[in-house]
């Protein structure tokens, strides 16, 4: 149990960036909201820097004085001027998702489909880090085209062309750990050694994400070597397909996600006990993934906000 007393009140605050950016974050917007003036200062490293980005602009369009400086580590340190309340805008408009658009971006690369998957309603100058997805399929080798209307626009995703299989890269996590099993099922599909750095902190996510992707992999027949801060990934290219089974969820909704875009793209069936877990974030991505079933003419999806 843990008991808290009394009030949080204004002053100097430090926290550490190494473990989740949803603690800073969170401290942010209470800050904001007290009466007088505070400070948050960045220990050890910033890690999912983008998220914490997305909450500063967030507090800021809503009245939120907020300045930044460096602390003698040359780590951000940021004055919050609190007023007591938040005042936002009457109107905002709620970006897609690029965390669970990238699952539909990457079965784009996978599917047999020439003409990939497309993703509607997306901003393609998002602070969310997880639109790194787009450069990252387009080093993996996938066909990456993307247009724009006014502030949002579409990403479609297709295979690499003639037949070509994906190639391994060098995935740097740190920034978009979110990414990584997704991800990782394009590598197994990719020729070559895909070696993804910087993940540690995936093992404090929902599962220990580095050990559930990586029997995602072993399901899948993919070679692959789990390290304490890392994967590598052999992939098996596209001239084999993926094997099957039945694997838990890990009560995980990324890894039921890119667990069924696995299954869809292909090899043999998959079988995911706790599927309902994708719910957490995605409450019709089955919904989703059955309209693209079987679909021979190019897939559209429209995010949802």
């Amino acid at each position: 149990p843990v008991r808290l007393t009394g009030r949080l009140l204004p002053g100097a605050y430090a926290l550490s960036g190494a473990v989740s950016s949803q603690f800073l974050g969170g401290l942010l917007y209470a800050l904001s909201v007290l009466d007088g003036p505070s400070t948050l200062a960045v220990k050890d490293r910033l890690e999912s820097e983008p998220y914490v980005r997305m909450t500063l602009s967030a507090l800021q369009q809503s009245g939120v004085e907020i300045a930044e400086s460096r602390t003698d580590q040359g780590l951000p340190l940021w004055t919050i001027a609190g007023r007591g309340v938040l005042t936002p805008p009457e109107d905002v408009q709620v970006e897609g998702d690029w965390s669970n658009a990238a699952f539909w971006l990457c079965a784009g690369a996978l599917t047999q489909n020439p003409e990939g998957i497309a993703v509607e309603g997306l901003s393609l100058t998002s602070l969310q880090g997880d639109r790194a997805v787009v450069d990252i399929l387009s080093r993996l080798g996938a066909q990456v085209e993307s247009s724009s209307e006014g502030p949002v626009g579409t990403v479609r995703v297709k295979p690499p062309k003639n037949g070509a299989a994906l190639r391994g890269q060098t995935i740097d996590a740190r920034q978009i750990p979110d990414l990584v099993p997704i991800l990782a099922v394009a590598a197994g599909a990719a020729e070559g050694e895909t070696r993804f750095t910087h993940a540690e902190r995936l093992r404090i996510k929902e599962s220990d994400r580095l050990q559930s992707t990586a029997q995602l992999l072993h399901l899948l027949g993919v070679p692959h070597e789990e390290l304490p801060d890392g994967l590598v990934v052999h992939g098996i290219g596209s001239a084999r397909k993926f094997s099957g089974g039945r694997i838990s969820s890990f009560k995980d909704h990324r890894i039921v996600m890119a667990a069924a875009v696995a299954g869809a793209s292909g090899g043999a069936p998959i079988v995911i006990d706790g599927a309902e877990d994708a719910a957490k974030s995605y409450p019709y991505f089955f919904e989703d993934l059955e309209r693209l079933k079987g679909s021979a003419a190019p897939a559209d999806l429209k995010t949802r906000n």
